[in-house]
């Protein structure tokens, strides 16, 4: 015996859904129509200053929070090739023996000088810092930089023989063994102290190799 039951509703089901979609299609355009005129009218307030943005609601919405996070993280940019868990170990391998990226000439020097300029005032105030201490400034704005991207850094500058590492007591050199595993290790990170080197002015190099000049 057939269900003739779902047979017969089937049809006057779909006439009532139509009937419903009929009544509800007026409400949905004026909604619209409203979203639309609201999305014109939208005040973003971004760090307490006033901001408009053209489209939609939700392209003025991505736009607002873009413009956020620039305000916020000016520097952002000074890394211009940022890691990820996917390349970090070979990219820090790569740059603290070599000193440079190398796909591109000048790539993450904002980053590079940003990160001198803060060794070199904490060198200025006798104040040593670990690697931790750097992910945790530098995490913060204007800067924004993820953990890789700090040790991404810290490898250019040692490959560059700007600055000086040790783990423990000893030193942590790009020969160590697992040395990108220790710099990106959590539980490392504040047992690495950094270092600046401190070069010696080219004049006084010159005296003091005079004076010591066997005679």
């Amino acid at each position: 015996m057939q269900n003739t039951v779902g047979t017969h509703q089937d049809p006057q089901r779909a006439r009532i859904v139509e009937q419903k979609q009929a009544e509800v299609s007026p409400f949905e355009a004026r909604a619209q129509k409203e979203l639309a005129d609201a999305a014109r009218r939208t005040v973003f307030y971004i760090l307490g200053q006033e901001s408009r943005f053209a489209g939609d609601f939700f392209t003025q919405f991505n736009a607002a929070m873009a413009q956020l996070v620039h305000d916020t993280y000016p520097h952002l940019e000074d890394v211009t090739e940022p890691l990820d868990s996917k390349q970090a170990v070979h990219k820090i391998m790569e740059w603290a023996q070599t000193g440079r990226p190398s796909s591109t000439v000048g790539v993450n020097e904002r980053a590079i000088e940003a990160m001198t300029a803060y060794l070199e005032r904490q060198h200025a105030q006798y104040q040593r810092g670990s690697l931790q201490d750097l992910k945790e400034y530098f995490a913060h704005p204007p800067y924004g930089w993820s953990s890789w991207d700090v040790s991404g850094v810290i490898a250019l500058l040692l490959g560059q023989q700007r600055i000086t590492l040790q783990y423990n007591g000893a030193p942590l050199t790009a020969v160590t063994p697992k040395f990108a595993d220790t710099l990106i290790q959590t539980s490392a990170q504040g047992k690495i102290v950094v270092d600046r080197i401190v070069a010696m002015p080219v004049a006084l190099h010159a005296q003091v190799s005079k004076i010591l000049r066997p005679v």
